[in-house]
């Protein structure tokens, strides 16, 4: 959901993981999917959204596009926020679209289950859809 304070903010923590190696490698916005993956999409620096695992804070370097983010159990919980600036600078007029998408890209690791929740925050009404490829 959109928070007052400007964020996006969402956790995942059912996760499927291979050999207990997986890894979230990066994350990247756009206006639309095309060829199972987004069209055109912005890979995220380390600046422009923040991460946590098991409601600790995981560092990645400003500059940084790869997270690297290891997800060795599938009880891990983690939770990403992304700044409402950064759908500002990265996606001009998102707001006007009536679908954005956030893809993160993994290394031997699943989400266990897919699907699709509606929310509604008075200002943005708001979609996630998980789709597993």
């Amino acid at each position: 959901m959109i928070k007052f304070c400007g964020k996006l903010r969402f956790s995942i923590s059912n996760w499927s993981v291979t050999d207990n190696n997986g890894v979230i490698q990066n994350i990247e916005i756009a206006h639309e999917i095309k060829n199972n993956a987004t069209k055109d999409g912005e890979p995220l620096t380390g600046e422009e959204f923040d991460m946590w695992k098991n409601n600790e804070y995981f560092f990645i370097k400003n500059t940084s596009m790869n997270i690297t983010m290891p997800i060795q159990n599938s009880t891990d919980y983690v939770t990403i926020e992304i700044p409402e600036q950064t759908f500002n600078e990265r996606l001009p007029g998102w707001d006007q679209n009536p679908e954005i998408y956030i893809q993160m890209n993994v290394d031997k690791l699943e989400i266990k289950d897919s699907g699709v929740t509606w929310f509604n925050t008075g200002s943005y009404p708001v979609k996630i859809v998980l789709w597993v490829w």
